[in-house]
């Protein structure tokens, strides 16, 4: 999800790009790791300011995870829980993400907030009566964006897990695996069968 980082809101945006806070550090340090079935995506949120951290922790700010992929089409928001500086996952099917993947954080108001003081914000907003409605965006993280390569065959199919051969004097069929593939060797008639079927 791009992040129109032009447009104008009624109250502050808490992000290292604005300059509504003095300081505002916001940073999710964001990883992505995948296996055959799932990727999971890792994060420890970090957050410097107090008054901000204050409505986290009492559940006034939600954190909010979007994850997208533009190849897949996928795109869903998940709640993370309001443990700063903690590591927290999410899983995704893989089969709903490939190519490039992008995940953005944001701090979300989930109930109307009013007359809202912090010691960091801005000069201009010293004089100013500061309210979040409810379900507005009060903050986002920078975007972490990847590439989520999963290995494809030169016809642009996903290689098979099964590898099926055939070995001499075979009288019975035989199989064997590792954790990337199951090994299925068949006497010489049989694979003469499924080699002329598929």
């Amino acid at each position: 999800m791009r992040v129109n980082r032009n447009r104008i809101y009624p109250y502050p945006i808490f992000n290292p790009d604005t300059d509504d806070y003095m300081e505002a550090v916001f940073e999710t340090n964001t990883e992505l790791s995948y296996n055959l079935d799932v990727a999971t995506i890792s994060f420890n949120i970090q957050i410097n300011d107090l008054a901000i951290s204050s409505l986290i922790q009492n559940q006034k700010l939600g954190i909010c995870c979007h994850v997208e992929c533009s190849k897949t089409k996928y795109r869903k928001a998940f709640d993370l829980l309001p443990e700063l500086e903690k590591n927290q996952e999410i899983n995704i099917s893989l089969s709903c993400l490939n190519e490039d993947v992008e995940v953005i954080c944001f701090l979300v108001a989930k109930n109307e907030i009013v007359d809202f003081k912090d010691e960091n914000l801005s000069e201009f907003y010293s004089n100013i009566n500061i309210r979040f409605p409810k379900y507005s965006v009060v903050g986002y993280s920078e975007p972490y964006e990847t590439k989520l390569i999963k290995a494809i065959d030169v016809n642009g199919n996903l290689p098979s897990i099964f590898s099926v051969t055939t070995m001499p004097d075979l009288s019975i069929m035989s199989y064997s695996s590792d954790e990337n593939k199951i090994y299925i060797n068949l006497p010489h008639e049989d694979y003469q069968i499924y080699h002329n079927i598929f």
